[in-house]
């Protein structure tokens, strides 16, 4: 039994309301078996499901759509058994990293949510990935790649608008403070020639690894040019800058029919679904302090918008 009969006795298992129920989940994920255990509540608040590792979804009966939370696996306690292990580029085995493994598992189990109680609202992740301080998206989105969650089948017409401003962008067009930043960084790190007017901006960005960036954003966040804010750094006033006009949407929808999803979702197969005797034990202290998390998520959402609001006055 595999996939969709599997998302079929979730959906059922989650439909009718109650406090706490646990489950285990089997699946394979290239080729390769992993085992988790997860912890389920459904109230007249939300229908939830989590393991406090790695994966948080809740479907909000008051905003009528999804809450995700995806976490790195970094605790004692792994997420999966056998504790997944990224390999290393290059090796003959399908490439398998932690990110990759946790998208796509939280997007099948968004999909196996019930009809029911999520009627057709849509899988939507609002992207938060970062790493040492570095927006992840918009580290890409500059130097012409593209944003974490689009590579799952995740689509936003203000990224996709974005990413065609940014491949037409030359070092003419940029703001002298956008010109200063970069110079700088040049000049920290020895960069020798000169940028022409004609240049693009991804050639520009380019050489400027995450690993510079990271320093340079050591050394220089709280800059005036950052308006003194120790939150702004080098790839966020960018993307700041870059969407001045409009301001940058971090929602991405998954589009379940695109290419990229199907692709992503035959990697990773369901393949048993076992109830779990006995509530999970850990009581309504968790379950407060989870809602407080989640509050807590769609503040930081919140400033990260009013960021851009304030941050966008110091760039016109």
């Amino acid at each position: 039994m595999a996939d969709a009969a599997i998302c079929s006795q979730i959906s059922a298992f989650l439909t009718p309301k109650f406090a706490s129920r646990r489950f285990r989940l089997r699946f394979t994920y290239n080729g390769r078996q992993y085992t988790t255990v997860f912890t389920a509540e459904h109230d007249d608040t939300e229908l939830r499901i989590k393991n406090p590792t790695c994966i948080d979804i809740a479907y909000n009966y008051d905003d009528l759509s999804f809450v995700t939370n995806l976490l790195a696996d970094i605790s004692e306690e792994a997420c999966f058994t056998p504790r997944l292990v990224s390999n290393a580029r290059g090796s003959a085995a399908a490439r398998t990293t932690t990110m990759d493994l946790l998208a796509v598992l939280m997007t099948k189990l968004c999909l196996c949510f019930p009809s029911t109680v999520v009627g057709d609202a849509p899988v939507a992740i609002t992207d938060m990935a970062e790493k040492d301080g570095i927006n992840l998206s918009a580290f890409h989105l500059i130097r012409g790649g593209q944003a974490i969650y689009e590579k799952y089948g995740y689509v936003s017409p203000s990224v996709q608008a974005l990413r065609q401003r940014i491949s037409t962008m030359r070092w003419v067009g940029l703001i002298q403070s956008a010109k200063e930043l970069i110079l700088t960084i040049y000049k920290e790190n020895g960069f020798r020639g000169v940028i022409r007017n004609d240049d693009m901006l991804v050639d520009i960005v380019k050489p400027i690894t995450f690993e510079i960036e990271h320093d340079f954003n050591q050394r220089h966040m709280g800059d005036p040019v950052y308006g003194g804010s120790d939150d702004v750094n080098f790839s966020d006033f960018m993307i700041i800058y870059l969407t001045r006009d409009t301001l940058y949407n971090n929602e991405f929808v998954l589009n379940a029919l695109s290419p990229e999803w199907l692709d992503w979702s035959s990697r990773l197969v369901l393949t048993e679904f076992t109830p779990l005797e006995g509530n999970s034990g850990h009581g309504d202290g968790r379950t407060r302090k989870a809602r407080k998390a989640r509050k807590a998520r769609k503040a930081r959402k919140a400033r990260s918008s009013a960021r851009s609001k304030v941050h966008r006055r110091l760039l016109l």
